[in-house]
């Protein structure tokens, strides 16, 4: 991929960040964003950790629980949308293999990481998804026994 190519990208990535960075309305510590991408589908939120180490907060619960505008929010979420959907057209433009996921995390000192995924989405549904995302990256374990036995048989898949 020649420079030109990485630099769109990496500029679409930068913007993802930059844009849920704007949408969490206190300080905080690390951002984990999850986003899907497939011919017709798409979807991406974030947790983060507040500054001080408390409880992550869902992006979908920022608007309620800080009584922020939701056609507001909402704008903002179409433009995160809007720019994932962009860096996927980037990987197609580029000759790259388009992903299904992806994950990008984050911290305040600006170290980030990025990973692609190529999995078949249609193989699991986006509560199975949710659940492992928070497993994975925010060591959340669910309570429920339904919940729990759907995460089992998710990662006993992988």
């Amino acid at each position: 991929m020649d420079d030109e190519k990485l630099d769109r990208i990496g500029h679409k990535y930068q913007q993802i960040a930059q844009l849920a960075h704007d949408m969490i309305p206190e300080e905080w510590e690390r951002v984990y964003i999850c986003g899907e991408m497939e011919e017709g589908g798409e979807t991406i939120f974030f947790y983060y950790v507040p500054k001080g180490g408390r409880d992550s907060i869902y992006s979908l619960d920022i608007a309620g629980l800080f009584q922020i505008d939701e056609d507001e929010y909402e704008g903002m979420e179409d433009q995160l949308f809007q720019t994932m959907e962009d860096l996927w057209n980037e990987f197609k433009y580029s000759k790259q293999e388009p992903w299904s996921t992806f994950t990008m995390t984050f911290d305040k000192s600006g170290k980030f990481d990025v990973k692609h995924g190529y999995e078949d989405l249609s193989k699991s549904g986006p509560f199975q998804r949710l659940l492992a995302f928070k497993y994975k990256y925010l060591g959340i374990v669910p309570t429920d026994d339904y919940a729990k036995t759907v995460l089992h048989e998710y990662l006993k898949g992988e």
